[in-house]
């Protein structure tokens, strides 16, 4: 491989590491957020979820809007396309690698270092999934228990038509 082919080789590799950086990052600071959104939520409802005065009321009304956005499956969706990105920018970022005719001496440490962004990067994205959306089921069935929704199409004191009365 050439000096030039050899400095493109660099250039293309570090474009893809910029890549996956910044989607990292973006990812991470959105988990994190979400993250501590479900846990203050969770906060809320337990301080709140027992009262009976009307600051108390509101807020449990709060958390039943609340924990429909934290729930809701974007943060999921979110993270498994920024998660398929990451890992085909890494497959191909070591085909590249493996193109390369003379063996380079920094090859053991980019792989060494792929192999550990890559493992640190699943463990924390679905630690912070799986610990999150178990956080948001429990609070999302604690809300349901105490504070139901009404059904559609009824209003107190009038009954539901199509029943036998």
């Amino acid at each position: 491989m050439s000096g030039d082919e050899s400095g493109n080789f660099v250039s293309l590799i570090g474009l893809f590491l910029t890549l996956v950086s910044l989607l990292g990052t973006f990812v991470y600071i959105r988990l994190g957020d979400w993250y501590r959104e479900t846990r203050a939520l969770e906060i809320k409802w337990e301080l709140n979820k027992a009262g009976d005065d009307q600051e108390q009321k509101a807020a449990r009304r709060a958390c039943r809007y609340e924990i429909e956005q934290v729930a809701s499956l974007a943060t999921l969706w979110n993270s498994l396309g920024v998660t398929l990105f990451i890992l085909f920018i890494t497959i191909l970022s070591f085909s590249l690698w493996r193109t390369q005719t003379t063996p380079s001496t920094a090859g053991g440490y980019i792989l060494a270092a792929g192999i550990a962004f890559i493992v640190l990067y699943l463990v924390m994205t679905t630690s912070f999934l799986v610990a999150g959306y178990q956080k948001a089921r429990w609070i999302r069935k604690e809300i349901d228990e105490e504070f139901p929704l009404k059904k559609k199409g009824t209003q107190p004191g009038k009954q539901a038509t199509g029943g036998k009365v």
